[in-house]
């Protein structure tokens, strides 16, 4: 609430200061007399509609408003955002960023699977309900690839950067087995990268596990890679540790720790980074909380 006051507080200064500015010119070439406002009481009138007017644009503006700035320096910025993260990727010629080259955070199990199954199976995989889950579909789909192919696109990367790992003997899916918070990125279309993030472990029912301390190292992580291989490039990534990676964060703890981690490594940034709130997510949590 404190800072949506305060954002509302900052459009209103500043409308009111082009609203006055105008006022000021109109009043060099013509008077309050030539304006038919006589008497004190009119033109007092007049200014108090003008504050009126100020006031309820800036309130309209903060309520349709579906970004937020909560940190700056020169050209990075840290935003937050109602939208969805798996739709960042498509053409959207209305949003002229869309074009341009992005990163996309995808958080996934430390096993980098590439399996999604629904609950009819027995110890199901990834869950479609997921973003991973999700994501995995509609990549295979734009990129006509199988499973296995994303999955050794995915090693291949890893193995590129000598990334060390696991091995782990499991009846279905990745064999491997990755510390929190490693990164693989994969090519999409339209400029974007897809940035896999290891966050959640799988135990022997392919539960997903995940600890608030693993959490903030995995996002301590993230920035680093984000600062060594994003060369500046928009970087969206969602909310963290809510749904089926049992964390135990609310949507507002997510939004309050991914910030506050941010805010911390903000030396590290360079660019633009925009947390991405889900739009039917609004009741539980708002881009104005901290």
């Amino acid at each position: 609430m404190q800072s949506k006051i305060e954002k509302i507080y900052r459009i209103a200064k500043n409308l009111w200061a082009v609203l006055f500015g105008m006022l000021s010119i109109v009043l060099v070439f013509v008077s309050w007399d030539d304006l038919a406002f006589t008497d004190s009481s009119d033109r007092l009138l007049v200014l108090l509609c003008i504050i009126l007017v100020v006031l309820a644009l800036s309130i309209l503006w903060v309520l349709l408003s579906d970004t937020e700035c909560v940190w700056k320096r020169g050209a990075s910025k840290i935003i937050v955002m109602y939208g969805d993260i798996l739709k960042m990727a498509q053409k959207n010629l209305w949003y002229r960023r869309m074009l341009q080259p992005k990163i996309i955070v995808i958080p996934v199990n430390t096993n980098f699977d590439t399996i999604v199954d629904n609950q009819t199976v027995p110890n199901p995989l990834v869950s479609k309900k997921t973003i991973h889950g999700k994501w995995l579909l509609q990549y295979a789909d734009e990129m006509n690839k199988t499973p296995e192919q994303i999955e050794q696109d995915i090693f291949a990367f890893l193995d590129a950067k000598h990334v060390a790992f696991d091995h782990v003997d499991r009846p279905r899916g990745s064999q491997r087995k990755y510390p929190a918070g490693t990164c693989a990125m994969l090519q999409g279309n339209n400029n974007a990268s897809f940035l896999l993030l290891a966050l959640s472990e799988f135990d022997e029912h392919n539960t997903a596990h995940a600890t608030k301390e693993g959490l903030i190292s995995a996002l301590y992580s993230l920035v680093e890679f984000i600062n060594q291989q994003s060369q500046g490039v928009d970087c969206f990534m969602p909310l963290l540790g809510t749904g089926l990676s049992r964390t135990g964060f609310t949507h507002k703890e997510s939004l309050h720790t991914i910030l506050s981690t941010l805010d911390l490594y903000n030396d590290q940034i360079i660019g633009r980074i925009s947390v991405v709130v889900y739009g039917g997510d609004k009741s539980n949590v708002s881009i104005y909380d901290r």
